[in-house]
């Protein structure tokens, strides 16, 4: 009988660790899933990678080959603006020269007509001494008059052929003066020509150089754009092995844990079985325990019987009010072996059981996170109510007497509730009190401790992170709990000698 309980407390034993490891196993294959979808993710985000790259890559490509083009035809517009330049120059050059000779043939031309009039001036006046002459001579006898007369024709002559020479070279001036006039103009307006050619040059070389500089910026940050994409697809490539890495390691140490349970549990229910077998030829004594191996194992179901208890309360606290006689039947079931109904009805509604607890502790937890909040904003505005630095708020309700040191020790009662004013416990109403060293207390009570002095009191606001955490402590306190503490000081006694 004794070997019977070892044997089906060590299979109970293992059965709960089977259970631990199936659901390690779940919770593996769960992980496994998200990193089949991280990796997944990371694949699609790789492959987004690649396809933005390539694209970088080819903008990057189209801008150095636009890069080429502009600075080939600012190489192109500069050349031609240099040969304009030269041959603007040689034209300047060439028509200066031409200038220069017209300006110097005028010049010799005015020169002979000055002197053709100095010599026209001479004439006149030979001809106004002939014709005196010629007065005179004829008073004075016929030959000098014919020779007078023929003096004066031949000046006349001459006379007229230098007028005539005289009107020529004006003419000619005239014409030298329109053409350096005409030459003049034109290589005004050529010059201007030019210049304005010249600032249009330099204008759409500026703007060129202007679009040069920003396709050159946009490379830039095209190269830097490609640089950081790289550098994430090689990230994503360690991060997908590192996960896959991961998984397998966890998988194969699950698989490894439930192999050896599941041949432990093979070997202990071989066992089971065999003993159960012989026990069943004899009945259960019903009788009060007249033996010490007999109360052993009454004292053990004892210990079971309030494991049990304690699990109905549980399930009594998640909402359920099982029926104790079925709860009876299925424990004796399981010792037996043999089960009313499938095993997969059963762990299907243990499963449609579990699952409805954990929505009513994740309603539980929002509906607690929501008063929890809201009651923290409006304690938060209260007069008095500060917040300390490890996160709480307080209110000293009587500041007592003294400072509390490190150290000392303190005696203190608490009265803890939920937010919603459910009082979990009121030390002061069942006359406990706990007593450490101020340094043993819990951080929280440590700090809100040492805000007061002997027979002080303070009450502290504790938001879920400070308190129970997001598990809470059903069926009292739900997942991510506000606690509210009012915290007396009964007593404070000089720290101990060590």
């Amino acid at each position: 009988m004794q070997e019977n309980t070892a044997l089906q407390k060590k299979l109970t034993d293992t059965q709960k660790q089977l259970d631990s490891l199936q659901q390690q196993w779940q919770v593996a294959n769960q992980q496994l899933d998200e990193k089949a979808q991280q990796l997944e993710q990371l694949r699609t985000t790789q492959k987004n990678d690649t396809t933005d790259a390539t694209d970088l890559k080819k903008s990057l490509a189209e801008s150095q080959k636009q890069i080429a083009a502009l600075k080939e035809e600012i190489s192109t517009l500069t050349a031609a603006q240099v040969t304009n330049q030269l041959e603007l120059a040689a034209a300047k050059t060439r028509e200066s020269q031409d200038i220069v000779q017209l300006k110097k043939l005028l010049a010799d031309t005015q020169d002979q007509k000055a002197s053709m009039s100095a010599q026209i001036a001479t004439l006149t006046a030979s001809q106004v001494e002939n014709a005196k002459a010629l007065a005179a001579a004829k008073a004075g006898g016929s030959e000098a008059v014919g020779a007078l007369k023929q003096s004066l024709n031949k000046s006349q002559s001459e006379s007229a052929e230098l007028k005539k020479s005289l009107a020529s070279a004006q003419s000619e001036a005239t014409v030298l003066s329109k053409r350096i006039a005409e030459l003049t103009a034109a290589q005004t307006a050529q010059t201007q020509a030019q210049t304005a050619a010249k600032a249009d040059a330099d204008k759409v070389i500026a703007q060129l150089k202007i679009s040069l500089t920003e396709s050159q910026n946009q490379a830039t940050a095209l190269n830097k754009q490609v640089t950081e994409l790289t550098a994430a697809q090689t990230a994503n490539a360690k991060a997908q092995t590192a996960a896959k890495a991961d998984a397998d390691k966890v998988i194969a140490q699950l698989k490894t844990s439930l192999s050896e349970s599941q041949a432990q549990t093979t070997a202990l229910n071989k066992q089971v079985d065999t003993l159960q077998a012989a026990s069943k030829a004899a009945p259960i004594a019903t009788a009060a325990p007249d033996s010490d191996d007999k109360l052993r194992a009454y004292s053990l179901g004892t210990l079971w019987g309030q494991e049990i208890r304690g699990a109905l309360a549980n399930v009594q606290a998640d909402g359920f009010t099982p029926d104790l006689a079925q709860v009876v039947s299925g424990v004796s079931d399981s010792l037996s072996g043999e089960f009313k109904i499938p095993k997969e009805k059963i762990m299907a509604q243990l499963d449609t059981m579990n699952k409805q607890v954990l929505a009513r502790q994740k309603q539980s937890s929002e509906t607690a996170e929501s008063e929890g909040d809201k009651f923290i904003t409006d304690f938060s505005k209260q007069t008095g109510v500060k917040k300390a630095e490890m996160g709480y708020y307080y209110r000293v309700l009587d500041a007592g007497r003294g400072k509390i040191k490190h150290g000392e020790v303190v005696a203190v009662s608490v009265k803890e509730s939920l937010s919603n004013g459910n009082v979990i416990k009121d030390m002061a109403k069942t006359k406990q009190v706990v007593t450490l060293p101020l340094d043993q207390f819990p951080p929280v009570f440590a700090s809100s401790i040492g805000l007061v002095g002997s027979h002080g009191k303070v009450q502290i606001v504790v938001p879920p992170e400070l308190a129970y955490g997001d598990r809470g402590q059903p069926p009292q306190i739900p997942p991510k709990a506000t606690m509210v503490y009012e915290i007396t000081v009964q007593d404070v006694k000089p720290a101990q000698a060590k």
